[in-house]
């Protein structure tokens, strides 16, 4: 396979999966998103890391972390505020938000989109992949760039990173926002 082809191809597979995720969060949310891809490229790891530099951060967002097990190596990252959280989680609008509640409704939002993506990218590169239990990360985080770069502490592969947001009309300052960091190896090659 040519490189740019490659390139491309995975972000179509990408792209079509996250069309599938907004699709699936709308209904089972029963709330309204719109799509916002960011970022989509093959970096090298210090290219990468100065990337995420440039992503909206700040100490009180919520991470939840997943992991890529398998053939390849990845990490899906959803960064997610609290109005984001509210807005996502909260079936009654005058009602207050139970944390306990909302933080394990997350997690089982991440992993529909965590299982999307994971099974568009196996399905078409037959892969052997999982998506391990996401990881939640509460406020008052460390920042992203070094999350990240001690995930991916010993890798010297490049890294396909792909960075869109959830658009979230009614509360346009809202947060929520997933990272995909995936080794490019298995999807360059012939």
């Amino acid at each position: 396979m040519h490189e740019a082809t490659g390139k491309k191809e995975i972000q179509n597979i990408f792209e079509r999966g996250h069309q599938k995720v907004l699709k699936s969060l709308m209904q089972f949310t029963n709330k309204s998103f719109e799509l916002n891809i960011i970022k989509a490229k093959v970096l090298q790891k210090p290219e990468l890391l100065s990337e995420l530099e440039n992503v909206p951060f700040h100490e009180n967002l919520i991470l939840l972390k997943t992991e890529i097990i398998g053939d390849i190596y990845g990490k899906s990252y959803w960064l997610i505020d609290d109005s984001a959280l509210q807005y996502i989680t909260n079936t009654d609008n005058n009602k207050q938000v139970n944390y306990d509640f909302s933080y394990e409704m997350l997690r089982e939002v991440d992993n529909i989109i965590s299982a999307t993506l994971i099974s568009q990218l196996s399905e078409h590169y037959t892969l052997k992949i999982y998506g391990d239990v996401p990881e939640l990360m509460l406020p008052k985080l460390k920042p992203l760039r070094e999350i990240v770069e001690s995930d991916f502490q010993k890798t010297n592969l490049p890294l396909y990173l792909y960075l869109v947001e959830f658009k979230i009309k009614e509360v346009s300052d809202a947060t929520c926002m997933f990272i995909w960091c995936v080794e490019e190896k298995k999807f360059l090659q012939e």
